[in-house]
């Protein structure tokens, strides 16, 4: 016999902020833990910085956009998202603690002065110190300025490298009047598995190693430039060659990697082409193409689109093995795996070497997974991951009184998104807070 009781109708169900609110209300109430305690055995090696970009004009201007993405203290970066599990919401903070980083309002100009100045010097030839090369890499989503923090970069740099060796100019004529500095510059445009040379018509290059195991680049050819003006003319000549092409994230989307390599020669008075004088070091500086989320990826129709993005991937995916590799400090670097890790292999096996990381990112919220992804590569290069990245959750405490709003505009498609993100780490390598209260690491 079927009962008649009435059951006691359901509790009301709490309401729900929308993500904008979740995460405005608790990230400027975030405090980052005390300064983690850090692993020495990379030493000087590697410089890890990021650089966090405005929000666009029409990102500023739309109501339910918000920034997700904090700076404290110049080294120290936070990531801050909404999320929903068990039937909770959850803001998620994640803090990084790197080199340098870079404020929205900060120019080009602090970035090169206080990031890349130092790896150029160490390859400028001094009195009583050998030069050694020097890497500079610029890594993140597309759309997170790249092309304008390289273009910005490249332009101080032509003229910094010219004054450094004019202060070399002036020591060895006092000892070493035989030695005069030479700089040349060489475009390449990495896509598609393999090399052009923007500077030569983009003819191919092929790589060729000797016995030594040193790389040559066969069909490039190295331009002479004798000033600051003539090396910044090709960078920009490069640069306009470059690939571009619409995405869903960015008009004018850079879809190759562009690497260029200045070399520091010992000029010789009897020599009729400089490029076979002696190499004292070698700066390279490589602009990646942006990454695309799997989301960005499911707009693409084209063909060749996907091609392109498969093969960034792909090479982006090489390069983050050979970071893991060096992390672990494994005695075989997989740089084979793609032209790209041949070209900047010394980066990873030569502990000489100066690299610069420099991550780009966005503050929008659908980026926010992203710009986890970029700083947790490029921190591993460095250190452990419990050494510079600590993350806390803060779970949403009912608010009877909070008004429910449907959202609208461009940030309304991130709502869904933000609510399936995954956790980034199943098993989390530091200790973690449940509350909004701060918590050391011990490394």
């Amino acid at each position: 016999m079927l009962s008649t009781t009435r059951r006691n109708p359901p509790a009301a169900t709490a309401q729900w902020i929308t993500h904008r609110q979740l995460v405005v209300n608790t990230k400027d109430q975030y405090t980052p833990p005390q300064h983690v305690k850090r692993t020495t055995g990379q030493t000087d090696r590697f410089t890890v910085c990021a650089r966090v970009r405005p929000l666009l004009p029409a990102e500023a201007n739309d109501p339910d956009m918000y920034d997700c993405v904090t700076v404290h203290n110049g080294r120290t970066v936070a990531v801050h998202s909404g999320e929903a599990r068990l039937m909770k919401q959850r803001t998620k903070h994640t803090a990084f603690y790197l080199d340098h980083v870079f404020g929205p309002e900060e120019g080009t100009e602090v970035v090169f002065q206080k990031a890349v100045r130092g790896a150029v010097a160490s390859s400028i030839p001094a009195s009583g110190v050998d030069p050694v090369d020097s890497t500079v890499f610029l890594f993140g989503k597309t759309g997170t300025g790249k092309s304008h923090t390289i273009a910005g970069i490249t332009h101080l740099f032509a003229t910094d490298i010219f004054n450094l060796l004019h202060k070399t100019k002036d020591v060895a004529q006092i000892g070493l009047s035989i030695l005069e500095l030479v700089a040349g510059t060489k475009g390449f445009n990495v896509s598609n598995d393999f090399v052009t040379d923007l500077l030569n018509d983009s003819e191919i290059v092929h790589f060729r190693d000797d016995e030594h195991g040193v790389m040559h680049l066969r069909g490039a050819v190295e331009l002479p430039c004798p000033n600051a003006e003539t090396l910044n003319h090709h960078i920009r000549t490069g640069q306009s060659l470059r690939r571009t092409q619409a995405t869903t994230r960015n008009a004018g989307s850079s879809r190759s990697h562009l690497v260029y390599l200045v070399r520091i020669r010992q000029k010789s008075a009897s020599s009729e082409d400089p490029s076979s004088n002696p190499i004292l070091s070698t700066i390279t500086l490589v602009d990646l193409a942006g990454t695309e989320s799997k989301t960005d990826t499911l707009y693409h129709t084209d063909k060749n689109q996907i091609q392109d993005s498969a093969s960034i991937n792909r090479t982006l995916s090489t390069l983050k093995e050979c970071i893991r590799s060096a992390a672990a400090g494994s005695k075989v670097i997989p740089f084979r795996g793609s032209v790209l890790t041949r070209l900047v292999k010394k980066s990873f096996v030569d502990n000489s070497v100066k690299t610069v990381f420099i991550g780009t990112l966005s503050g929008i919220p659908a980026d926010a997974e992203q710009s986890r992804a970029t700083v947790k590569y490029m921190g591993l290069v460095k250190w452990r991951l419990r050494d510079f990245m600590v993350e806390q959750e803060v779970e949403h405490k009912e608010e009877p009184n909070v008004p429910v709003r449907k959202m609208t505009g461009p940030a309304a498609k991130h709502s869904y998104l933000l609510l399936k993100t995954p956790v980034l780490h199943k098993e989390r390598p530091g200790k973690r807070s449940t509350g909004a209260e701060s918590q050391s690491l011990d490394g």
